[in-house]
């Protein structure tokens, strides 16, 4: 599953950063599945049937609904530019049918460190005293 285009951009109340995107196949439940691997998702029944919403703390959300090709990707403006590049690889490597999980989590685990160091100054490791 791939981002095909950016159909529209705005900046949110909260000051996060919004782009509703156009992908190239519908989203499924298995791509559901896969994101539970990252963060959180939860799936919010009185929205409608099938509408999911996926969480990486502190960096960005993905909503939408299963078997729609449009999604909304809001991230958060201190971390935006970091965490884009991450979104497209997650498109990416689950198009691909077989994702190394193991390279994705260890990109996910720098992702969330130098989110870390940009929000509060400081790495998981240096909290855990790693």
């Amino acid at each position: 599953m791939r981002i095909i285009r950016s159909v529209r951009y705005k900046v949110c109340a909260d000051g996060a950063f919004m782009r509703e995107v156009i992908l190239d196949g519908p989203v499924t439940e298995p791509f559901i599945g896969f994101l539970r691997s990252f963060g959180t998702v939860m799936t919010l029944g009185e929205m409608g049937p099938g509408f999911f919403k996926f969480e990486l703390k502190e960096g960005f959300s993905i909503k939408g609904w299963i078997g729609d090709t449009n999604i909304e990707i809001r991230f958060r403006k201190e971390v935006m530019d970091l965490c884009e590049d991450f979104v497209s690889v997650l498109f990416h490597y689950y198009h691909d049918g077989k994702p190394d999980m193991e390279k994705l989590r260890r990109m996910e685990g720098k992702l969330r460190d130098k989110v870390q160091v940009r929000l509060y100054g400081n790495s998981r490791e240096n909290q855990t005293g790693g």
